[in-house]
């Protein structure tokens, strides 16, 4: 048997696939509270080690309910895309990450001051211990107040307090102010004051009767004088 014009030989090509690798573990990202109206912010790619630890990255998408205007808390679910020539394993594809979506942050626009006041001697100023603030959205919330600077209640007089207002959860302060101040007058002490009337009734009281006995002696003259003429 001869080849003829057959050849004796021919070439075939064998392609050796690239090594597939095992996922070992990843790291999940972590819970997180982002801020009222933001996005969750969760990353897009994460980082594989593989068993033979080298370390590639895959893509994730999340699903699951987020609204990023209702505060409150959401778990989503992370699903991984792996790349080429790479197996999970005993790995999982997925994972669940909670994210809290914090309380909406209000700004105050307005408060009315407590007015100035006047009290009676021996009184407490009795100023509000709580205040209501109108915030820029409409609504309005109530916030602690308290106050500081010299006050006497046994001394009559005038008192400048400065009240300092504490805001409650989620609220600023933006263009207001935290402080203000406020004219207490305590009055004169009751007594003193009857006295003082009693002490002008009695001024006047004198000096009625030292006219009226300067009435009598000029009347008194007058007789000697005419007693005299005749």
């Amino acid at each position: 048997m001869t080849w003829g014009e057959a050849s004796a030989t021919f070439t075939v090509k064998v392609t050796v696939a690239e090594e597939i690798k095992e996922v070992a573990s990843y790291e999940k990202p972590q819970d997180k509270e982002v801020a009222y109206g933001e996005e969750h912010g969760l990353p897009t790619q994460i980082e594989l080690t593989l068993k033979d630890g080298t370390k590639v990255s895959a893509a994730v998408a999340y699903t699951g309910t987020y609204d990023k205007e209702t505060a409150g808390d959401y778990t989503l679910t992370g699903t991984i895309t792996l790349p080429a020539n790479v197996t999970w394993g005993d790995v999982s594809a997925t994972f669940t990450v909670k994210v809290t979506v914090a309380e909406e942050i209000k700004e105050v626009a307005s408060y009315e001051k407590p007015q100035d006041k006047e009290v009676a001697y021996g009184e407490e100023h009795g100023l509000p211990t709580q205040i209501e603030l109108t915030l820029k959205d409409g609504t309005k919330v109530s916030a602690a107040v308290a106050y500081t600077g010299t006050y006497d209640k046994e001394t009559a007089g005038d008192y400048t307090l400065t009240g300092t207002i504490t805001l409650p959860a989620n609220v600023t302060w933006g263009d207001a102010s935290a402080t203000f101040t406020v004219k207490v007058t305590v009055a004169e002490k009751a007594e003193e004051a009857v006295e003082e009337k009693g002490c002008n009734a009695e001024i006047a009281s004198v000096g009625f009767s030292v006219m009226a006995g300067a009435a009598l002696i000029a009347a008194a003259g007058m007789v000697a004088v005419k007693r005299k003429k005749s």
